[in-house]
């Protein structure tokens, strides 16, 4: 069966989300699963043979609930002056930049994976250091690749792993990422929360592009040289730009100071917010969705208490806001209940 347990129940939690996280584990090696199954494909550096069939692509992209346009991947009919998109090895890179930046109602927080931002990134990444511009990497192109890019300084690893898969398409590239990716960071300290926090009241419909640049340009994901690969478009609102921004902040940035208080799974209180407290999804808490939160954050719940303390002016608040109502509800506890889930890591 496709989809885990996890993943069934953020099926249904998700239903009414219109936003992607990117792309988590189980997409992926779903995806690996597919392409192993068509050895012919995969073993040819032919530039427009398919990787899989059509009937193939259609499947998968209704199996993760894809709210695109599934029809550009259908089979053409002879006389359709449609342009169809095949996807093979040249344009994988496309493909998945694709499916992460695109509504998928499977997509959940609860599961290890991958934002839009690191796709982006990694794809971009590999397409620049295609020199043959055949989407399939040898050895030393790896090792090329790996080098300019820093993925949890794991280089020597991801290239023992791949070698052995030569030639490597940007699938199995992606999915090496995933499983070399750090797997127990998930921090943020007040001083990230803020310095997210400051760039969403700083931008209006979208984040600040340029100041979300700057802010990527400090994590060291790749050389000062693809610097312009950090400034990404979004389409979708600040709201939710910020909870992804705040996911992936918290596996890439590493300014903290470990004495001090910090929040722990932060995947999961992003999820929590989105899909149990903001019920209309809007990316924000009005008193009321604020009012239900508390009640369940706090068994010492006091409805005069949190909204003086936390809801001064009666304004939603967002994301960030919420991050540090948490933090500063026990400073102590590194490792506060979340809803009884259990993480990943």
């Amino acid at each position: 069966m496709f989809f885990k347990i996890p993943v069934l129940l953020c099926v249904l939690y998700f239903f009414t989300v219109a936003w992607s996280y990117g792309l988590d584990k189980d997409q992926i090696d779903e995806l690996v699963v597919l392409y192993q199954k068509h050895d012919k494909a995969q073993s040819s550096n032919i530039k427009n043979e398919a990787i899989f069939p059509h009937e193939d692509t259609v499947t998968y992209l209704e199996q993760v609930k894809y709210t695109g346009d599934i029809e550009r991947f259908q089979k053409k009919k002879p006389k359709s002056k449609q342009k169809e998109f095949v996807v093979n090895n040249k344009t994988m890179p496309q493909f998945l930049i694709m499916l992460a930046n695109n509504n998928k109602t499977s997509d959940c927080l609860l599961n290890e994976g991958l934002t839009s931002y690191e796709v982006n990134i990694f794809m971009e990444m590999f397409i620049i250091h295609d020199k043959r511009r055949d989407g399939v990497f040898g050895e030393k192109e790896l090792d090329v690749l790996l080098n300019a890019q820093f993925i949890g300084g794991h280089k020597v690893i991801m290239m023992e792993k791949l070698a052995k898969k030569v030639p490597v398409n940007a699938l199995l590239y992606l999915e090496a990422i995933l499983k070399e990716k750090p797997r127990f960071h998930q921090h943020l300290n007040k001083a990230q929360i803020d310095k997210c926090h400051a760039l969403y009241d700083s931008s209006k419909n979208h984040l600040d592009r340029k100041k979300q640049k700057a802010l990527f340009e400090t994590l060291n994901i790749v050389p000062d040289k693809y610097h312009y690969l950090l400034d990404m478009k979004s389409a979708r609102p600040a709201t939710h730009e910020l909870q992804e921004l705040l996911v992936f902040l918290s596996e890439y940035d590493n300014d903290f100071v470990k004495t001090e208080p910090f929040i722990a799974h932060v995947r999961q209180y992003v999820h929590d917010f989105s899909v149990y407290y903001d019920k209309d999804r809007d990316g924000l808490l009005n008193i009321q969705e604020f009012e239900e939160a508390t009640k369940e954050i706090s068994p010492e719940y006091n409805s005069e208490t949190f909204l003086n303390k936390f809801f001064p002016n009666g304004t939603p608040i967002c994301i960030a806001e919420y991050l540090n109502m948490r933090l500063s509800l026990d400073p102590k506890d590194r490792n506060m209940k979340i809803r009884g889930y259990t993480p990943f890591y």
